[in-house]
């Protein structure tokens, strides 16, 4: 997805042992803090639905106290060796895209609500395991933190990430995605903090949710959450052995899409009234000034922030609308191996096949290397450039007091790469001392290998 090779200067030469690939997510594609998996998101949902312009979300309903999560005496969990919830015929077909959602599963015995727990709060879970089809293993532990409380609970791993933030800006300032003088760091701080309404914590178990009483948006959110934590006792959401960051988008997009698919089920119960109140209060989940920071982000971080949402929903839709909650219980099992299995989940196995890139060989000192994958391509160069993607690998690495990256891409036939070029040289039109592009052929395939420095 980046260019990577000099722009001016003596051939490159072969650089010592390429650093091995991170594991961390790319960290722009989803707000992922150590384990957790942020629910809400930072734009949510009202800015996707709406017509009318980007809308940040996932905003508390008013605070209020804790829950303790020692109360257990009311839980009454299903067997530990029960099967795992597929109560429909088991499938591994992905099918083409479906129009809508599919209907709630048969009617299942829920664990029973703690009694410390509001009625919202049981109505959320109960129709979040009759819409999966199974019980939870036990319930949910929910904890209701008011804004301070849930501030230091949500970022108090972040610190830890800043290394990513590091790679992901340099990264993206290379590509020309964001401003060279944008902290993406200290952005997603701040608009963590603005725009992010509950978490699922899978290595713990905690649901967090900012805020006291349930509104409707709230119940919403609430519902996303429950799922999560539904996933995660069935299917252990809690993992890090992914190959690239874009068979960690694959994986992220099957966890969020599977939320938002019930989250939109959920939302399909409201009658005319409470859907229009349900809309109102959405619009108004944010200040002016909060909708603005979000909405003077660089777009290219919104769309990121919102595929895993939004593409994986229609993703898992269609697994769901084809083979039931067993198709989708596969997939959390065996999640997509590529952003391109997402886009496409109906292609032929043979076009989504990933072709394993080498790292290109660059001349200055490479700092990481990752994959782009379709996704961002597509963000990048545009849909017809990222339609074709068959494979890529990239390398950030120095030169001077220059930051550059390097992407060797394949494609699916001739065709394809030449999509991607087009898509490369419109990029670098009245850059060209900093970007480049050219044909590279090796043993197996012809690559096309792209360079952008700031």
């Amino acid at each position: 997805m980046f260019p990577q090779q000099p722009v001016i200067g003596p051939p490159p030469t072969p650089q010592e042992e390429p650093p091995s690939r991170r594991d961390g997510v790319l960290v722009a594609l989803a707000v992922v803090l150590g384990a957790m998996v942020v629910l809400g998101g930072l734009v949510g949902f009202q800015w996707l639905r709406s017509e009318q312009s980007e809308i940040a979300a996932d905003v508390a309903p008013e605070t209020g106290g804790a829950a303790d999560p020692s109360d257990s005496e009311q839980q009454a969990a299903p067997d530990a060796t029960a099967p795992a919830p597929s109560t429909t015929p088991d499938t591994t077909d992905e099918p083409d895209l479906p129009s809508t959602t599919v209907p709630a599963a048969p009617l299942v015995e829920s664990v029973p609500c703690p009694e410390r727990y509001t009625e919202e709060i049981c109505a959320a879970a109960d129709f979040v395991q009759q819409n999966r089809g199974q019980p939870f293993k036990e319930f949910p532990n929910i904890e209701l933190l008011d804004d301070a409380d849930f501030d230091e609970a949500l970022l108090s791993d972040f610190d830890e990430s800043r290394s990513e933030f590091i790679e992901d800006e340099q990264l993206m300032k290379s590509l020309g995605l964001i401003p060279t003088d944008l902290d993406l760091f200290e952005t997603f701080r701040e608009l963590i903090e603005v725009g992010v309404v509950g978490f699922y914590d899978p290595d713990d178990g905690r649901l967090v949710v900012r805020g006291g009483e349930f509104d409707l948006y709230g119940q919403a959110i609430l519902v996303h959450e429950l799922v999560h934590a539904f996933d995660d006792q069935w299917f252990d959401l809690s993992r890090d052995d992914f190959d690239s960051d874009d068979a960690e988008y694959g994986y992220i997009a099957v966890v969020e899409g599977n939320a938002s698919r019930i989250e939109d089920l959920w939302r399909n119960t409201l009658d005319p009234d409470q859907a229009a109140e349900l809309a109102t209060q959405e619009l108004s989940s944010l200040s002016p000034e909060d909708l603005d920071r979000m909405l003077s982000l660089p777009r290219i971080l919104i769309n990121l922030q919102v595929s895993p949402y939004e593409d994986g929903e229609i993703y898992v839709s269609g697994l769901a609308a084809a083979g039931g909650e067993a198709a989708v219980d596969e997939r959390l099992g065996s999640p997509p191996a590529s952003s391109e299995q997402v886009l496409h989940p109906g292609d032929p196995a043979d076009e989504l096949a990933i072709v394993d890139v080498e790292p290109p060989t660059v001349d200055g000192a490479v700092s990481s290397d990752g994959t782009i994958g379709e996704l961002l391509l597509r963000f990048w160069l545009g849909t017809e450039a990222g339609d074709g993607w068959g494979g890529d690998t990239f390398v950030i690495w120095e030169s001077g007091n220059e930051t550059c990256t390097t992407v060797d891409f394949v494609a699916d036939s001739a065709a394809d790469l030449d999509e991607i070029e087009a898509g490369a040289s419109r990029w670098i039109s009245g850059a060209e001392d900093r970007r480049s592009v050219e044909r590279v052929q090796s043993v197996d395939a012809e690559k096309l290998r792209i360079t952008g420095c700031y």
